[in-house]
This record gives C-alpha cells, sequence and structure tokens, in this order.
C-alpha cells in the first residue's frame, strides 16, 4: 500500500521530471489505505485462507539450515558427512571479479557464484592445496587470500571484508 502511494506521489516529491503543485495533487494518504472490512469471523477466515504463505516460511529455522546445506552438499557434491564450517563473501579473481561466497568445510573449500542464471561453482579438496598466502589488492588493500594447489593452479579470492577470519579459519 506504501508503495503504491510513493508511486503515486513520486513526481511530487521529485522521482519524475515534471513536478506538481500541492495543489494539483488533492488526493490524501488516507485515500490509499485499504482497511478491509469484515462482517462476520467466517468473512475474516475466508480472506484469510486466500492469502497464502510458503511453506518454506512455515518450517522451524533449524530445517530451513539444513535444507540449505543438503542444497549446497549436492550443489558441490560432496560427500553427506561434511558440515559447513563457515562462509564468507568474497570474489574469485578470473580475468574480472566474479562476486559469491567461499563455503569452508572440514574437508573442502568451496566457492559459489550465481551471476544471471549462471552458476559458478569451484571446489578444492585440503589435500591438494600446497600453500595459502594473505594477499593486498591493488597492493595495499589487505583483503585477498591466494590458493595455491599441487598441481600448481592458484586462486586468488578478493574482497573479504573479515580475511584475517576467512584465513583462520581456512588454516586450521
Amino acid at each position: 500500500r506504501t508503495r503504491r502511494w510513493a508511486q503515486e506521489f513520486g513526481q511530487f516529491y521529485g522521482n519524475s521530471g515534471s513536478r506538481r503543485m500541492a495543489s494539483e495533487t488533492r488526493r490524501t494518504y488516507d485515500e490509499f489505505q485499504e482497511t478491509p472490512e469484515f462482517s462476520s469471523d467466517d468473512d475474516l477466515l475466508e480472506q484469510s485462507a486466500k492469502s497464502v504463505v510458503p511453506v518454506k516460511a512455515l518450517l522451524p529455522e533449524d530445517e530451513q539450515v539444513e535444507d540449505t546445506h543438503m542444497h549446497l552438499r549436492r550443489l558441490f557434491k560432496l560427500p553427506a558427512g561434511e558440515l559447513l564450517i563457515e562462509d564468507y563473501s568474497c570474489a574469485l579473481y578470473k580475468r574480472i571479479l566474479i562476486t559469491g561466497r567461499m563455503y569452508i568445510y572440514p574437508r573442502f573449500v568451496c566457492f559459489l557464484s550465481k551471476l544471471i542464471g549462471n552458476d559458478i561453482t569451484l571446489c578444492i579438496p585440503f589435500h591438494k592445496i600446497a600453500d595459502l598466502q594473505k594477499r593486498n589488492t591493488a597492493l595495499v588493500v589487505p583483503n585477498a587470500i591466494e590458493i595455491t594447489t599441487v598441481e600448481k593452479k592458484k586462486y586468488y579470492f578478493a574482497s573479504f571484508f573479515f580475511r584475517d577470519e576467512a584465513f583462520k579459519c581456512l588454516h586450521q
């Protein structure tokens, strides 16, 4: 309701090129209030039955979290016993920065980016990590981590807000 009211009066408050004077726009906020009137409890029940609540919203928070963990394990093709330790917002550097999240499991480091319908996933087992280094972006900003694998492949993760925490979690 408030959004519709804001859209209707948006041009008055400067959201469009033409501004109207207050006297030209005589509608009031009260005209946009849609308070349903119910004649009986049956009308109220009928109206509430029409509003659909997603099933996921009815699940307890623990079940929602477990559902998300199962989805991530399937996405990264991880064994069933893997439990998520921590996740961090970051960006994987390949010719450009690919924004996503790093997920740290007991035996894997995974990365997921969802860009315009494309899911970019990366999963590195810890036993294949040869070196782990803190790095700087633009030579001075301390917000990156570089992972080097046994095969000499380098993965550069930047844009960490909590780089030191992520590094400590990876190091453990």
